[in-house]
């Protein structure tokens, strides 16, 4: 074997490596950091282990949701999308739990975040607990558990007030809903969305709520 001779184990030209994983890695933690200076907080207080869930809502029935906030944390061990909305399994120490997350409910900006992330990371979710159609205990990832507008989003929403826009329709495939049943739902929808926009300041609710709304419309053609 010649000194010039490549050995058969090494990458081949253009083949994604360690190196380039952790050049691709340290890039989006870079983005992050960009778009919102807390995504690296040094604790997550008040996270409460998987395992205590699931033990307090084993009887909770298939399909029953409910508005009981917990916070949890732990790594990504696999994600699902199914268009408008996205499951990822959640691990700590003591267990696993689901990640339902609604593109309705986070908006576009923080749906692409969470929809993003690799698997292995970590992650601190506050959400309200629902057990799925199928049987899966999990946590609907929401802006504001029990109606109270997350801090973070809050001051979030107000540096950004320009690029939200929030709604919903009434149709919607996989997790507790499918076809048309979001009628059912859908005066308790708006009821909770129009809760958590009455915790911001007028100008940015409304900016939130329908001036943007009117502003993108006011651009498509005619």
């Amino acid at each position: 074997m010649s000194g010039s001779q490549e050995h058969p184990d090494s990458p081949e030209p253009g083949r994604h490596g360690l190196p380039e994983l952790i050049a691709e890695r340290r890039a989006k933690a870079q983005r992050l950091l960009q778009s919102d200076a807390s995504s690296f907080p040094y604790s997550f207080a008040g996270a409460e282990p998987i395992e205590r869930i699931h033990e307090r809502y084993a009887q909770l029935a298939d399909g029953e949701e409910t508005e009981d906030a917990h916070r949890v944390a732990g790594r990504i061990a696999a994600r699902r999308g199914a268009g408008r909305a996205a499951f990822l399994d959640l691990v700590d120490r003591s267990g696993k739990i689901q990640l339902h997350a609604r593109l309705d409910v986070l908006g576009r900006e923080a749906f692409d975040r969470l929809t993003s992330l690799d698997l292995g990371d970590l992650i601190g979710v506050d959400g309200a607990v629902l057990r799925s159609r199928h049987g899966e205990l999990s946590l609907r990832v929401d802006v504001a558990p029990k109606g109270t507008l997350d801090p973070r989003w809050r001051e979030l929403l107000a540096r950004h007030s320009g690029r939200f826009m929030v709604g919903t329709d009434t149709w919607t495939v996989g997790g507790t809903f499918t076809g048309n049943e979001r009628w059912d739902a859908y005066a308790d929808i708006v009821t909770g969305i129009r809760a958590w926009l009455a915790q911001l300041p007028t100008d940015v609710a409304e900016a939130i709520a329908y001036r943007n709304a009117e502003r993108f419309l006011a651009q498509l053609p005619r």
